[in-house]
């Protein structure tokens, strides 16, 4: 090998660990790897010079050659620096555009309802009072496949819908998380109101309603026909089959007792038919009675016009108020515990904190059941932190205090459809305004800036228990006038 060549090979070496040794370290000094880099640039110094002298080479023009290559490594480096500053420039100036353009948006107000598995929105004033326009493209939101993390107990769901093209698109999202529990087997003849089927008078033979002998998927059985139409003979009217999976037995008893495929699936029957369940068969039931909460964000193509959250308590409609008052007739107190979420957006143009999206929290809550004339003691108290934003693992140092909201007048609870307080929907069960502190960092905003409001629920009816199981609610507050937050949250009693 050439003595260039070799003195090539050497220096090369130098430049990958003058590399390694450039790349990391800080202000608290180089790790242990990075000082074993530097350990091996200053050996293979020596090296080089030792080479250099048994070469007749002027090591000082060595060393030359070494400083110039560190300084091309060095010059690199600085090249790359200047794109992430520009890049980290670049992502506050997005984030200040998104804070500035959300800020003004956010209403703690709205209402949602549920037809057909999709969601139609209510956007309402900051009184809770329906806007008499309202924003186009809010109904009709289809649940979408991406995954939501589930908070807790609260399992979570994405919607969506967009109309129109171009300039007049309208894009509408929202995140809902709703308590319900899983399926569970119950003995068939407990159900109090069997889908599709008359409960019998007498005996347990039910009647298959007439609206339900066409395609009914909940019909199954060997006995039926798998295409074309089957015609019973007086001997084969009865046999063994199954109604929502439940075992039993189809009897028909009168009219021309056929059977065939239905032109959507299932099985359509003619004639009258009845079903007899086994007697220890069950069902799989579905949670029925369950809370909802969650928010929503509407945006065209210039940008969000409209921003809000929601809750609601969903319960077959058999359910019935409850006469017993939080006034008076209930006390004691409760604590309720769960998860919160909402959109927040900080429009901060003198620093560097400005941003908008949507966030995650814990939620809890301290009731303490008694008359409306004992304000100072009786009404719920709170606290909503722990928060996350935008899906992230940091907490921000954010926290809200609750401050306390006495019983409204009506002093009603439900069983699942009419919340505290029914007949006061201005107030939603607790007095309206209850104020809102937010704190930062363990330092509270300038005033309380916020209000939130509750309905308390009962949805276990049949626990022996005549205290509400279920809270749901909203809040908004500010902090400074860079701020904004609005939520809704869902608790269970612990």
């Amino acid at each position: 090998m050439s003595r260039y060549r070799k003195l090539t090979t050497i220096c090369c070496a130098a430049v990958f660990a003058l590399g390694l040794a450039a790349c990391g370290g800080g202000s608290s000094g180089p790790t242990a790897d990075q000082q074993a880099a530097i350990d091996e640039v200053e050996t293979l110094r020596m090296q080089i010079a030792a080479l250099a002298e048994k070469l007749g080479v002027e090591p000082e023009n060595v060393g030359d050659g070494v400083d110039a290559l560190r300084a091309e490594v060095d010059r690199l480096q600085g090249i790359e620096t200047d794109q992430m500053e520009a890049n980290k420039e670049a992502a506050r100036k997005a984030m200040a555009a998104k804070g500035k353009a959300l800020y003004g948006k956010l209403n703690p107000r709205s209402t949602i309802a549920v037809t057909d598995g999709k969601i139609n929105i209510t956007a309402e004033d900051a009184t809770g009072t329906a806007l008499s326009t309202q924003p186009t493209g809010l109904t009709g939101l289809a649940k979408q496949d991406t995954a939501v993390a589930a908070l807790g107990n609260w399992k979570g769901a994405d919607y969506m819908r967009s109309t129109g093209t171009g300039a007049a698109k309208v894009t509408a999202t929202a995140r809902v998380y709703s308590n319900t529990a899983a399926p569970k087997a119950v003995l068939f003849e407990h159900r109090s109101n069997p889908s599709g089927l008359t409960a019998p008078t007498s005996g347990n033979a039910y009647t298959i309603d007439g609206a339900n002998l066409t395609s009914n998927s909940r019909i199954a059985g060997p006995s039926f026909p798998t295409a074309g139409t089957r015609t019973y003979s007086q001997d084969e009217r009865k046999f063994a089959g199954t109604y929502r999976g439940a075992s039993g037995t189809y009897s028909c008893t009168a009219g021309d007792c056929t059977a065939a495929p239905g032109s959507t699936g299932g099985i359509t029957l003619v004639g009258t038919w009845t079903f007899t369940p086994a007697p220890s068969a069950t069902v799989q039931m579905a949670d029925t009675r369950y809370l909802q909460f969650g928010w929503w964000l509407r945006e065209a193509a210039t940008g969000p016009t409209h921003a809000s959250v929601f809750y609601r308590m969903v319960a077959p409609s058999t359910d019935t108020t409850s006469t017993t008052g939080v006034g008076g007739a209930l006390t004691g107190s409760a604590k309720y515990a769960g998860k919160a979420a909402g959109k927040f957006a900080i429009n901060n143009p003198l620093g560097n904190d400005s941003d908008a999206g949507h966030f995650t929290a814990n939620a809890m809550l301290n009731a303490k059941f008694g008359a409306t004339t004992d304000a100072n003691t009786n009404g719920v108290t709170g606290m909503i932190d722990g928060f996350r934003l935008n899906d992230g693992s940091t907490d921000p140092g954010w926290s809200l205090s609750l401050k306390r909201a006495r019983w409204d007048g009506t002093n009603l609870y439900s069983l699942g459809v009419n919340p505290v307080g029914s007949a006061d929907t201005a107030d939603d069960g607790l007095i309206s305004g209850a104020a809102v502190e937010w704190s930062i960092g363990g330092t509270a905003a300038p005033g309380q800036t916020g209000s939130w409001r509750a309905q308390l629920f009962d949805d276990n009816a049949n626990d022996g228990s005549t205290a509400p199981t279920v809270a749901g609610g909203t809040f908004e507050a500010g902090f400074g006038g860079t701020h904004k937050i609005v939520g809704a949250f869902g608790a269970e009693k612990q």
